[in-house]
């Protein structure tokens, strides 16, 4: 009768004993509980790319900034910043940290972050416009089709930079016309001149192009 009574009572016991081993390990592997994540690194402190930058009247830097955190990494840092020129006149910067020459000289340019306040500045060196080249050198394309022109600026840092502000035009608008952005789209067969401008310098730079006729067709 003592036996039984044992091992009734061992096997009752031996449920418990075994949840309460299971917790022992989960308790000791870290199981069982939810952890609480690491919280992001804080951003220290930011720094505007290139510095000091160059770039020529009339043409644009992309300016980028890089943060530094308090995991000792650094990265790119693309929200939560305003970009603004001390001197208009001379580069303004947009939105996006892109700046535009408008004239030799020297801005600082400061980029702001807010959430945390930092802030850093740049000093933005203009060049100044030489002579303009309008590329391709003579091209041709048929009639109904199109060609993209750019204006190259030399600049007197011995640099050639594409001029982002440039006026377009054509001395025959009946063979071909170009937009603000130097597409030429061919009107009939024959020769044009495309010239593009810079306004504040006078500077002007062109080319001529050729229209021929329509891919496919023969004149006889």
């Amino acid at each position: 009768m003592r036996t039984d009574c044992a091992r009734r009572a061992v096997r009752l016991r031996w449920p418990h004993l075994l949840a309460g081993v299971t917790l022992l390990l989960l308790a000791a592997c870290g199981g069982g509980s939810s952890s609480t994540p690491a919280p992001p690194p804080a951003l220290l402190s930011i720094a505007i790319a290139p510095a000091p930058a160059t770039t020529g009247e009339g043409a644009r830097q992309q300016l980028t900034i890089t943060g530094t955190y308090s995991d000792q990494t650094t990265g790119p840092v693309t929200s939560g910043l305003a970009w603004m020129s001390d001197n208009d006149a001379v580069a303004t910067v947009d939105a996006s940290g892109l700046a535009t020459g408008v004239s030799p000289g020297t801005a600082s340019i400061m980029a702001t972050h807010t959430a945390p306040d930092l802030t850093d500045t740049v000093t933005l060196t203009v060049t100044i416009l030489q002579t303009i080249t309008v590329t391709p050198d003579s091209g041709s394309f048929p009639q109904g089709g199109a060609l993209q022109f750019t204006a190259m600026g030399q600049y007197s840092d011995t640099t050639t930079q594409t001029l982002a502000v440039a006026d377009w035009s054509t001395d025959d608008p009946n063979v071909a016309t170009v937009d603000a952005a130097g597409l030429a789209h061919s009107v009939t067969t024959g020769s044009a001149n495309i010239t593009a401008t810079h306004a504040r310098s006078g500077f002007s730079g062109s080319t001529t192009v050729t229209v021929t006729p329509p891919t496919g067709i023969t004149y006889w």
